[in-house]
């Protein structure tokens, strides 16, 4: 019966141990994604800034 206990516990602890390495990999990798995506957002909004100071300056070089 003490082996049968003691199966039982190292069963759950490596449920257990499981269930925190798959909740960490998910973690982490939602972290990452999202850090991906407001940086890609971040570099797009400097690209559209440029660009719009580029056609500002055309307008006016054009226009003088």
């Amino acid at each position: 019966m003490a082996d049968l206990t003691v199966l039982q516990i190292i069963d759950n602890a490596v449920k257990i141990g499981l269930g925190g390495i798959i909740a960490v990999i998910g973690t982490v990798t939602v972290t990452n994604r999202k850090n991906k995506h407001e940086e890609s957002v971040e570099r797009n909004k400097r690209i559209d800034e440029i660009l719009e100071s580029v056609a500002l300056n055309i307008v006016e070089v054009t226009h003088s």
